[in-house]
């Protein structure tokens, strides 16, 4: 059950980090940038995204018992976010870039790695694991930064392969079992609150 739950996250945050979706967007971002210049922005993204997500998966319980919320309600809302931002990577939308921030900080390590969606998925999942098993969710988080991070990596490669169609097709593919993992949160944490 608990190498079951492992996977499941597993998958999710892989998904929702979106590490294909985000080559156009790393592209765009750096942009002019020499190679060492976009080496230090995606080391930044790497850093700052597993820092952000080990945190929550560290601490989420008691910031979630200090704001006095449900497991159950966090499913519903975390369910409900992860369809809305599943509705964003399906028509395309993106937040727009800050410039007075590194790129690799803001908006590549959040909000678009270890965004509103990720750190709800960690939350969760972790929150259905027992003992030691909640290591497992950390697990997850280098699973999930480790492949953004080789994505990322070889992304004008990867984007010369895929061609900017590929890319936004994969992107609408993530986007709709992304959904479906959604709906089955919501739906579990409607049942758990019901019960």
């Amino acid at each position: 059950m608990e190498w079951e739950i492992f996977l499941r996250g597993t998958i999710a945050l892989i998904i929702i980090t979106d590490p294909l979706g985000n080559v156009p967007f790393f592209l765009y971002l750096t942009e002019g940038m020499s190679a060492e210049e976009r080496r230090k922005e995606l080391k930044n993204a790497v850093i700052w995204s597993f820092g952000i997500l080990l945190i929550f998966a560290l601490l989420g319980e008691q910031i979630i018992r200090f704001l006095d919320v449900s497991l159950p309600s966090l499913r519903i809302a975390g369910g409900l976010l992860l369809l809305l931002i599943s509705f964003n990577m399906m028509f395309g939308k993106r937040e727009p870039a800050s410039s007075e921030v590194s790129v690799g900080v803001v908006p590549l390590a959040t909000p678009l790695i270890a965004g509103p969606g990720a750190i709800t998925t960690v939350l969760v999942y972790t929150n259905l694991l027992s003992g030691f098993h909640k290591l497992l969710m950390i697990l997850s988080i280098i699973i999930a930064v480790a492949i953004t991070w080789v994505v990322l990596k070889e992304s004008e490669r990867l984007f010369r392969i895929l061609g900017e169609d590929g890319s936004h097709a994969l992107t609408r593919i993530m986007s709709i079992l992304l959904a479906a993992i959604a709906v089955e949160m919501m739906m579990k944490g409607i049942e758990i609150h019901l019960s």
